[in-house]
């Protein structure tokens, strides 16, 4: 039988919020001269003036410890190549450097200037540092930064006043650096969050595809994992592009980089549901693969979301307008006339993909009446 009329009901009704998204139709960017440059050659433009600037205002600052401003406006473009992605980084730099400085200050008087327990407490920071340091820049300069007041603890050259002094130097660089990152050879995210969205998509139709073949042909447990994990793979980038520019996002909460993540966020759930209903359909004991004229509408039903993520892929991208021929029998209709069990793998699949089918027909509507 059917799925019952509450649960697509319930389906039609399936709206997400997507009221940030409306500023963010991504639009083809008009290109600087310099885009066309090895990012290395850009960056070594950028980080000379930087580091020049940063030497000069370092010592102001301080005479002695010039040099850590040197360092922050080096290092705010490493693993940096766009002006929101150092912006990033400086801002997790000064915050770290702050929290470290005060956390610091906090253990080193705790510690009332023993030896053993500082040793270990430089020890512990290394090791936290290296293992949460690649979640976030944050952790890793927190813990850089008390292991430093640590350090200078037994070095018996503590003092609050050299730690106020690298809080500034700190801020001087980074500031530096991303006036730098602005003012000279400037690129902006958005070609490469419009690239990682275009992969996504691109392994989105890919693992429809494959899905269509799971629900269809039994058998088919590898071909839709690997393309589970591809999909798996070019949403951790997405989540990367929009991780290395969240400060813009902070700064402008109705930027692109803001509204981003939740709808693809939204549309992987849905997805990843369909792909694991496909792999227990397709590799069950009897098969319960869908025969017959199931077959042909399941088919037909994942070709049109395939075309449907095509169309937002396009409109997302600024490369086409939102066009779906309005003769074709709608996505929801064909998956109501399976014959499927509500609470069974098929019957989840089919839910999965109506859910994953109103997800892209809500982006794709609110890209297209997004302003210019």
């Amino acid at each position: 039988m059917g799925l019952p009329s509450c649960q697509l009901s319930r389906v039609r009704g399936h709206h997400l919020f997507l009221a940030p998204l409306a500023p963010w139709k991504l639009q083809p960017w008009k290109l600087q001269p310099w885009r066309d440059w090895e990012p290395t050659s850009r960056l070594a433009v950028q980080v000379m003036f930087a580091t020049a600037l940063a030497s000069v205002v370092g010592e102001a600052i301080s005479a002695s410890r010039w040099y850590w401003a040197v360092l922050t406006a080096f290092i705010v473009f490493m693993k940096a190549s766009t002006r929101a992605a150092v912006l990033t980084r400086a801002m997790d730099r000064i915050v770290g450097t702050v929290l470290g400085v005060v956390i610091g200050a906090l253990v080193v008087v705790a510690v009332n200037h023993h030896v053993i327990p500082e040793l270990i407490l430089g020890v512990l920071c290394v090791f936290l540092a290296s293992c949460f340091g690649s979640v976030r820049y944050t952790y890793l300069v927190v813990f850089i930064t008390v292991m430093i007041a640590a350090l200078f603890d037994l070095l018996g050259v503590f003092d609050m006043r050299l730690l106020v002094v690298r809080v500034e130097e700190t801020v001087a660089g980074s500031l530096i650096g991303v006036v730098c990152a602005y003012l000279i050879l400037s690129t902006n995210s958005r070609p490469m969050l419009i690239d990682s969205i275009a992969k996504y998509f691109d392994a989105l139709d890919d693992a429809l595809a494959c899905v269509a073949t799971g629900l269809t042909t039994a058998g088919e447990r590898h071909q839709i994992t690997e393309a589970a994990r591809r999909l798996e793979q070019a949403k951790v980038d997405v989540e990367s592009a929009c991780s290395s520019t969240r400060a813009v996002a902070l700064l402008e909460p109705r930027s692109s980089t803001a509204a981003v993540r939740q709808p693809i966020v939204a549309i992987h759930h849905c997805a990843h549901s369909l792909l694991i209903a496909a792999i227990v359909v397709s590799g069950s004991e009897p098969p319960q693969v869908f025969t017959g004229t199931d077959a042909t509408d399941i088919r037909e039903a994942l070709d049109r979301i395939r075309e449907r993520a095509r169309v937002t892929r396009a409109v997302l991208g600024g490369e086409g307008e939102s066009a779906v021929d309005p003769a074709h029998i709608p996505v929801i209709a064909l998956l109501a006339r399976l014959n499927v069990e509500p609470d069974s793998s098929r019957g989840e699949a089919i839910v999965a993909a109506s859910r994953l089918n109103q997800l892209l027909e809500d982006l794709d509507q609110t890209a297209a009446k997004a302003p210019d």
